[in-house]
Formats: structure tokens, C-alpha cells, sequence
């Protein structure tokens, strides 16, 4: 059902989101998904096998999406999953990410 659907019959709607796209980065895990995760983070506290992130916690190296994160980024784009850069990220990163996932 539909958030729009929902409201129409007073009803409530809740979205499925992951904060950390590493946590589905196993070879395979991304085929399993459905309609209902409607958005991932790629990247959330910690530097992973999709790119660096801007937390503190990440470094200070600035090196944006891997291969594989940009590859993650395409399959998100044919399930039609909404993505975004980083949880924190500084503006000039976050426009960076999301060239790459243009």
C-alpha cells in the first residue's frame, strides 16, 4: 500500500530504510531486497567496501564511492531505491558521493 493509500483510509504508512548500505554488501544480498526498503545509506559511521565516510570516525581521507559502492549505486537504481551519500556529510562530500551515483 501506497503512503498516499494509507492516508486516504486514515491509516498510517512506515518506509524501511538502511543506514549503512555495508550491512547488504555481500555478493547477493541486493537480490533479495523488494519494494519495501525504499532507502539506503551508502556509507554511514565508518569507512566500508562502498567508499569513505564523513563521520569522524571514518578518517580524514576523502575518497568518495569504491567501484563497488558505484556498482551498488546502479543496482540500487534499477531496484528504484532511493540512496544517499552519508549520514553527516559535509556538503562538499555529499556532492562529491553523489556525482558518482549520477
Amino acid at each position: 500500500m501506497s503512503a498516499a493509500a494509507a492516508a486516504a483510509t486514515g491509516k498510517h504508512a512506515a518506509f524501511i530504510g538502511i543506514q549503512g548500505g555495508n550491512a547488504l554488501d555481500a555478493p547477493g544480498a541486493l537480490d533479495v531486497l523488494d519494494d519495501r526498503i525504499v532507502r539506503i545509506t551508502l556509507v554511514h559511521l565508518s569507512k566500508s567496501s562502498l567508499g569513505q565516510t564523513s563521520s569522524p570516525l571514518g578518517g580524514k581521507e576523502d575518497t568518495g564511492l569504491t567501484d563497488a559502492g558505484r556498482a551498488y549505486v546502479e543496482a540500487l537504481d534499477a531496484k528504484k531505491i532511493s540512496r544517499t551519500s552519508a549520514a553527516r556529510a559535509s556538503s562538499m562530500r555529499s556532492r562529491r558521493t553523489m556525482r558518482h551515483c549520477r
